[in-house]
């Protein structure tokens, strides 16, 4: 796959599954507020980890894309999937609908396809560094 190609689509992908997720799931969460009862605590403890998700992928940005670096990419490579699946189990445990288990399959589709190419932008890195 050509370089820019591959960086481009990592930066996309990255900004899909790492930025625009979770502030998807924020307007879900306000959506269904309206239906349903939620505490007010978890939207902060949602805003924390979205701020949280913002720094990690400016740190991913910087570190992988901007400067041909491995070290953190590979650290959020093996870290990210441990979390992945523990979200997902704890999505899994809670009573849910068919919209709900759709959106958790393209977030898992999504995620997949940003690892694949991560692995792939930590190839071209090491090559480059």
């Amino acid at each position: 796959m050509n370089e820019k190609i591959l960086k481009k689509q990592w930066l996309v992908l990255s900004i899909i599954t790492i930025l625009a997720w979770p502030l998807i799931t924020l307007g879900f969460m306000t959506f269904i507020s309206m239906k349903e009862h939620i505490p007010a605590g978890i939207y902060w403890v949602y805003f924390s980890v979205v701020l949280l998700t913002v720094l990690i992928f400016y740190a991913l940005y910087r570190c992988a894309y901007v400067k041909p670096g491995i070290r953190f990419l590979t650290f959020v490579l093996i870290v990210g999937p441990i979390l992945k699946l523990k979200a997902t189990f704890d999505a899994l445990k809670v009573n849910h609908d068919y919209v709900t288990v759709i959106a958790l399959a393209v977030n898992l589709g999504f995620y997949a396809w940003w690892y694949v190419l991560s692995l792939k932008l930590r190839k071209l890195n090491k090559k480059i560094s």
